[in-house]
C-alpha cells in the first residue's frame, strides 16, 4: 500500500512537534485525563504500574482484582466498571457464585432507613435504600450484615468480632466498615449504613453473576440474567436477580425521572454542596478517577434528600474518595467538608487511610495480604491497638495471643 505524502513543515526525524517546537520522541510527555506526564512518570492502574516513555503509556500486565459497588440510593458499579441506577425495593443478588450468594435487601426509604439517610416520603421521591446484605453458605449458614453494622450469624444476634462461619472471617476493618473475607478470596465490605463492595480475586474472573456483572472485562454482558440471556435496561435487568418471586413493593423509580427536575428547589443546593468532587479539593485525583459520575450520583442524591444533609451527601463523596485511595491518591477531605466529619472515640485517631491489619488484638495473629488496602476510620496511635471486648486502645504488647479459639495472656 503507497500513502501520499504532502508538502509542508515537518519536524525532523525522530522529533515531534510539541507546544510549538520540535523536541526528541523520547521527551514527548504522556497524557491522562488532560493532565500532562513527562518521560518516567508513573502513575497507578489498578494494581498495574504505568510509566511514561517516548509520549506512549507502558504498563505491567498484572491480573487485578475487580470491585463492584452499591452506593446511596443506591448507585451500582460492576466488576467490569459499568455504572447503573436501579431504585427497586426488594432483595436481589449482588455476587451469585457455585458455592454461596451476596444479597442486599433494598427497601423504600422511610422510617429508620430513612433516618439514617435523611430521606422523607414527603419528598414524593422514595428511591430505596439498602437495609442489609445477607451471606448465604451451603443450605443453612446464614450470615446478615444489619444496620448500624448489626450482625446475626443463622439468626442469633453476634457481640463481639471476629467471628468465623463456614470458612468465612467477619472482622471491624475500621471504625466505619465491617469486612467479610470469603474463603475464595472475596471481601464483602459494608459500612453499616449505606455502601457496600465486594472485591473478586482474579482467580473468579468469569465466574460470577447477578447485579455485580460478570467480571470478564466486557461491560457489554453485565446484564447478564440467570437465564443467560442480556438485558438492555437497569431495570429488567435487576429485576430478574430477585432471590424471591415476589416482593410486597418491588415497583421502581423510572431511570428517566430525576429528583433534581422534580425537586427544583434543591438543584442549587445539591450543585453548591457536590461541587466538593469537583473542586480543588480531589485536584490530584481528577486525572486518576473521572469524578462526574460521582457528581451526578451526588446531585441525584442531594436533590431526591428532604432530611439530615450529612446523610444524602457524605456517602458518594466518601465513595470517591475511597476510589482514589484505591487508584493512589489518598485525599484527606473529611475535615474540609464540614457536613461530613466524624468524630472519633476518645484515645482514637481519625485516618483517610488506615491500615487494617492491626485494627484490633484480633487481628494481630492473622497474616496481612500482600495488597492489603488501606481505608478509612478512626484508628488507635501507634503501638497501640483496639481490645475488642473494652472498644479502648490498649498497648500491643498487651494483647493475648489466639489459637484455635482460646486466649493466651502475654
Amino acid at each position: 500500500l503507497s500513502s501520499q505524502c504532502e508538502e509542508g513543515c515537518y519536524c525532523p526525524n525522530g522529533t515531534r512537534l510539541h507546544e510549538g517546537k520540535c523536541i526528541p520522541q523520547e521527551e514527548c510527555p504522556c497524557y491522562l485525563r488532560a493532565k500532562a506526564f513527562q518521560t518516567g512518570q508513573k502513575v497507578a492502574k489498578d494494581c498495574n504500574t504505568c510509566e511514561c516513555a517516548n509520549g506512549k503509556w507502558v504498563c505491567t500486565e498484572v491480573q487485578c482484582s475487580a470491585r463492584c459497588e452499591a452506593i446511596g440510593d443506591p448507585h451500582y458499579q460492576t466488576f467490569d466498571g459499568r455504572r447503573y441506577n436501579f431504585m427497586g425495593k426488594c432483595s436481589y443478588y449482588l455476587l451469585h457464585t457455585d458455592n454461596y450468594t451476596v444479597e442486599a435487601e433494598n427497601v423504600a426509604c422511610d422510617g429508620r432507613i430513612s433516618q439514617n439517610m435523611g430521606f422523607s416520603l414527603s419528598t414524593g421521591f422514595t428511591p430505596s435504600c439498602t437495609r442489609t446484605v445477607t451471606i448465604r453458605m451451603g443450605k443453612d449458614q446464614v450470615l446478615r450484615l444489619k444496620q448500624h453494622k448489626e450482625i446475626s450469624v443463622n439468626n442469633e444476634d453476634v457481640e463481639n468480632l471476629p467471628v468465623v462461619l463456614a470458612g468465612a472471617y467477619v472482622r471491624a476493618a475500621s471504625s466505619i466498615f465491617v469486612q467479610v473475607e470469603m474463603p475464595d478470596g472475596v471481601e464483602v465490605w459494608w459500612d453499616g449504613q449505606t455502601r457496600v463492595y465486594i472485591t473478586a480475586p482474579p482467580a473468579l474472573k468469569g465466574k460470577t453473576k447477578g447485579l455485580c456483572g460478570t467480571f470478564n472485562g466486557n461491560q457489554k454482558d453485565d446484564f447478564l440474567t440467570p437465564e443467560d440471556d442480556v438485558e438492555q435496561e437497569p431495570s429488567a435487568f435487576a429485576d430478574k436477580w430477585r432471590t424471591r418471586e415476589t416482593c410486597e413493593n418491588s415497583a421502581t423509580v423510572s431511570s428517566s425521572s430525576h429528583p433534581c427536575d422534580k425537586h427544583v428547589q434543591n438543584r442549587a443546593v445539591a450543585e453548591s454542596y457536590c461541587s466538593n468532587i469537583t473542586s480543588n479539593l480531589f485536584a490530584d485525583c481528577h486525572y486518576l478517577v473521572d469524578p462526574a459520575p460521582y457528581y451526578e450520583d451526588c446531585l441525584y442524591d442531594v436533590c431526591s434528600c428532604n432530611g439530615r444533609l450529612s446523610e444524602c451527601l457524605c456517602p458518594v463523596i466518601a465513595a470517591y474518595a475511597k476510589q482514589c485511595t484505591f487508584q493512589g491518591a489518598t485525599i484527606d477531605w473529611r475535615d474540609k467538608v464540614l457536613e461530613c466529619g466524624i468524630q472519633c472515640p476518645h484515645g482514637q485517631q481519625y485516618q483517610a487511610c488506615g491500615s487494617t491489619c492491626a485494627h484490633s488484638c484480633s487481628d494481630l495473629g492473622r497474616e496481612c495480604p500482600r495488597h492489603w488496602q488501606c481505608v478509612e476510620g478512626c484508628y488507635c496511635p501507634s503501638g497501640h491497638t483496639l481490645d475488642p471486648s473494652t472498644g479502648e486502645c490498649v498497648s500491643v504488647a498487651t494483647c493475648p495471643c489466639q489459637h484455635h479459639g482460646m486466649e493466651y495472656p502475654p
